[in-house]
């Protein structure tokens, strides 16, 4: 073994070329020493540089026929756009590949990757991520986090595996908004998520499920399709595709393109026969202020089953069509009702409890189709939800 020290060599050259005639050289180190002319070891204050990247590192071994390198401890490889650190770094010269492993950190000027490992490809500016990944972007303030992740830099895309979350993080560090599904994608620096399968959003006081999402965060509107549904504080919503409109990162609207049905929990009055109330119709867009529903609009075939209550008692159900509905609400009850069609004629009656069988069927038929437990036994849309 030769052993010299201490060893300052500006560009030393220890490896072949590259195909871009980019080579890795010894900036410098204390310890050097050299194993039968294909093991190289380096120790204390070790740094490389291949093209503009420095390669910074406690100590390192060379495998000088592979062009294989262990760089180990503190190890630092950065250039003018990104670093890329961790505890442990295998690095491939030729090809420019990285794994690193514990404790491992992607960084540049927009986001954070952090994962248990890393498979880094210089040239195609990708990360392969595994275990405890985490996207987190520095600049929007959200958070992407799953098991596995590939990741492109440049182009801003990932694609998250592995019970993958999205957060939005308000200005205090707190979750305002939560996405979860199967498989989760970064498009366009994350001005696009996209969410497949088993999708949920938690947000304020509404959940929302799917089986397809789009968040067009530019835009502050989430997108759900195929099955979707949404709860908030007791009322239910259905239809073809549910809009989720955003207005200072808070849920100002709910869209409901096709299909819409909106169910409301009526638990004022104890043993109501169908504690629920209805709303059909083509579009229907809910408007909520404090979390509450303030008033629903609904267009196009409109149709409201509505119970009428009187000082705390069930006084029967009203029923309303109409080409367009506009419901206020008051305290979680309907306070008014507004009814206008052209050319179509408007209609309203009121069904008194003793003679509302034939309404009350025609508002279960509703219900079924949703599989809505119709019993007043305390419980939720739940089964077909």
């Amino acid at each position: 073994m030769n052993v010299c020290r201490p060893l300052y060599i500006l560009f030393f050259i220890i490896s072949v070329t590259f195909s871009q005639n980019e080579k890795l050289e010894l900036v410098k180190a204390d310890i050097f020493a050299g194993e039968k002319d294909y093991i190289r070891r380096f120790i204390g204050n070790v740094q490389f540089r291949q093209g503009e990247a420095l390669l910074n590192c406690d100590q390192a071994l060379q495998y000088v026929q592979e062009g294989r390198y262990v760089l180990q401890g503190n190890v630092h490889i950065f250039d003018s756009e990104k670093q890329l650190m961790a505890d442990i770094v295998l690095y491939y010269e030729e090809n420019r590949v990285a794994h690193a492993q514990q404790n491992v950190r992607l960084v540049d000027s927009l986001r954070t990757l952090t994962a248990d490992q890393v498979l880094y490809y210089e040239k195609e500016d990708k990360a392969v991520a595994d275990g405890h990944v985490v996207i987190a972007d520095t600049v929007e303030n959200y958070r992407l986090s799953g098991v596995h992740a590939d990741y492109y830099r440049r182009t801003g895309y990932a694609k998250m595996t592995g019970q993958p979350r999205f957060v939005q993080l308000d200005s205090l560090q707190q979750e305002e908004l939560a996405i979860t599904g199967k498989t989760m994608e970064m498009i366009s620096d994350g001005d696009t998520i996209r969410v497949i399968d088993q999708v949920q959003v938690n947000k304020d006081s509404v959940a929302a499920f799917c089986g397809e999402l789009e968040f067009l965060r530019n835009s502050d509107l989430i997108i759900l399709q195929v099955e979707p549904r949404a709860e908030q504080t007791g009322n239910y919503l259905f239809g073809d595709t549910l809009e989720l409109l955003l207005k200072d990162r808070n849920i100002r609207a709910i869209h409901i393109v096709n299909n819409a049905i909106v169910i409301s929990k009526n638990d004022t009055v104890a043993n109501m026969n169908i504690p629920y109330d209805a709303l059909t119709g083509e579009d229907v867009l809910v408007f909520l202020s404090d979390n509450q529903i303030d008033s629903v609009t609904v267009k196009g075939r409109a149709t409201s089953f509505y119970h009428v209550i009187e000082k705390g008692n069930e006084k029967g159900l009203n029923k309303t069509l109409g080409d367009f509905l506009k419901i206020y609400f008051r305290d979680g009850r309907v306070s008014d009702v507004e009814v206008s069609s052209s050319p179509s004629v408007s209609e309203g009656a009121f069904y008194p409890k003793r003679n509302e069988k034939v309404i009350r069927q025609e508002l279960l038929q509703v219900l079924e189709k949703l599989k809505i437990e119709t019993a007043n036994d305390g419980g939720t849309p739940g089964s077909g939800l």
